[in-house]
């Protein structure tokens, strides 16, 4: 689909070309947190903006709400809201019935005492390619594991095993927006490929998204 846009076809006429109703992947969710710096300051715009970059590649409803939950979470975290904020507030951002158990699973499974059961994590939220599972097991490890380190949580959902590097990318923009970058290991951060070039990227996205001067030259 995407060599087919690069030669010119309109997304719009190739975006359900290869699924009726549109892909329901989760890779619309993955990129949903640049959305959410980008609309620090304009959350308003937020869910339009979600919708307009999901169905050129992911048109499936269950791709857009996927990614609409990922976009709400990681603002919400940007905003500083606490874990319970946030909990409160899942159910009434998601409007398919299908999330709707796994919201119940998450919520319940960030408030457990208890640490989170692999096999439990597996049938009750997934760890597969599509939106509706993963999206929310995403959630449900940034929220658990927002004081942990960076590394910890994602050596967790390693151990859960299915799409791990979209669960732990979503999961670790989430982290990230709690944390922060100096909370992550620079060592980590320089091994990754094209690493100043995504930096300097994320520098701008800040400035162009809280509306700093820096942004203008």
């Amino acid at each position: 689909m995407l060599k087919k846009i690069k030669a010119g076809a309109k997304w719009e006429d190739v975006n359900r070309s290869s699924f009726k109703e549109g892909s329901f992947g989760n890779g619309a969710a993955m990129r949903a947190p640049i959305l959410a710096m980008y609309c620090a300051q304009k959350k308003e715009k937020l869910e339009a903006y979600v919708i307009k970059a999901s169905e050129i590649t992911h048109a499936h409803p269950l791709a857009i709400e996927g990614a609409k939950l990922i976009a709400l979470v990681c603002h919400a975290a940007l905003e500083g809201w606490d874990t319970q904020a946030i909990l409160d507030a899942l159910p009434a951002w998601c409007v398919l019935k299908e999330y709707h158990p796994k919201l119940e699973f998450c919520i319940q499974s960030v408030k457990s005492a208890q640490e989170l059961d692999t096999k439990a994590l597996k049938n009750g939220l997934g760890n597969g390619i599509s939106a509706s599972e993963s999206c929310v097991t995403a959630i449900c490890f940034a929220l658990r594991y927002r004081f942990e380190s960076h590394g910890a949580m994602l050596r967790k959902i390693w151990k859960l095993g299915g799409d791990t590097d979209t669960i732990g990318a979503m999961a670790g923009a989430i982290w990230g927006a709690f944390n922060g970058l100096g909370k992550i290991d620079p060592q980590k951060v320089s091994s990754i490929e094209n690493s100043e070039q995504i930096l300097e990227l994320a520098k701008r996205l800040y400035e162009v998204a809280y509306e700093k001067p820096e942004a203008l030259t």
